[in-house]
């Protein structure tokens, strides 16, 4: 019988040939060699599927061809396939650093019998060549585990599959799954469900995981604000049911609140396509985030001055219809 692996890597390969190279040259070249990498391919037009060929030279690479789906789920598909103890996730236009596994598995050993999830810093790439490093503390581990969840929702590394190990056990005995029909922070989503059965939650400092911020791959599509407030919905939900940090509450409300205006924009400039119907109902919800805040002003808007601007114009009116007259009016300027 064959000794099962350490750890699960899973990598859905949607037309992701110009990158494959690198992403399995570096999976490959870990020093850590205790793993299986499951190649999902979701249906792929392009040489992705010659490329992934050749890698099957190496014993401890399968590659399963399955029907266009998504990317949610081609992990569901690891998942169900994965043999390992651990589980983790790579998109394949992204690449490792070589110590990348090994620095996962030294702490591990230092916890093995309490460790149920580790989490690491990235690197985030722009097609710029331009780039950003995400570093994590390990100081910040904390016995309250909402406490440390605020901290990696902080520093952008909780919403991501990639960056962390998941105990396969864990997921398998809770039925943790990917939302398949789900094409916006589906990540996060399972992470957040998944840290609902967990005893405690390590960091380690090392960041070895580029991130490749490429608008053409099977995780960066153009987004549709309608599903994306849905699922905001559901996470709003699932925060508060599960947190009782008071501190991190508020932060939550407030990315939340942001959300719905940022998906309002998204509306009336025509990136969204949306019914009347629709629309009132988002000023209607925005409405009564902005009302559930204890600092309402702290709502902000990561874009430019004009839009800004729009913002300060309805933030005060309670009037879905003034408002909804005011940003198409206003929106045609810019």
């Amino acid at each position: 019988m064959m000794k099962k692996p350490q750890l699960s890597v899973i990598i859905p390969i949607h037309n992701a040939a110009p990158y494959l190279h690198r992403a399995l040259k570096s999976i490959v070249n870990q020093t850590f060699k205790d793993f299986e990498v499951l190649l999902i391919n979701d249906e792929s037009t392009d040489e992705s599927v010659e490329i992934a060929s050749e890698y099957l030279k190496y014993p401890f690479i399968k590659l399963i061809n399955t029907n266009r789906g998504g990317v949610s789920r081609a992990r569901n598909i690891g998942i169900k396939n994965a043999t390992g103890e651990w589980v983790t996730f790579m998109d394949a236009d992204d690449w490792i650093e070589t110590s990348f596994y090994e620095s996962y598995f030294n702490e591990i050993k230092k916890n093995e019998e309490t460790c149920d999830i580790i989490f690491s810093g990235y690197i985030r790439e722009l097609s710029s060549g331009n780039y950003k490093k995400i570093s994590l503390s390990p100081s910040y581990v904390h016995d309250n585990l909402s406490i440390t969840i605020e901290y990696l929702y902080k520093v952008e590394a909780f919403g991501w599959a990639w960056n962390k190990l998941f105990k396969r056990s864990i997921i398998e005995l809770n039925q943790i799954y990917f939302e398949p029909t789900i094409q916006l922070r589906e990540d996060e989503l399972f992470t957040l469900k998944y840290c609902k059965h967990v005893n405690s939650i390590q960091i380690i400092s090392a960041s070895l995981y580029h991130y490749m911020m490429n608008n053409n791959s099977l995780v960066h599509k153009k987004r549709n604000y309608i599903d994306y407030q849905r699922v905001s919905d559901q996470l709003y939900k699932e925060y508060y049911r599960y947190f009782d940090n008071k501190r991190f509450q508020e932060k939550y409300k407030i990315d939340y609140a942001s959300g719905i205006f940022y998906s309002l924009t998204t509306i009336y400039t025509g990136e969204t396509p949306a019914s009347k119907e629709q629309r009132l109902a988002f000023i209607k919800k925005f409405i009564k985030a902005r009302k559930q805040l204890a600092y309402p002003y702290k709502i902000r808007y990561r874009a430019n001055k004009y839009k800004n601007l729009i913002f300060k114009c309805i933030f005060l009116c309670d009037n879905i219809c003034i408002i909804d007259s005011v940003l198409k009016l206003l929106i045609r300027f810019f």
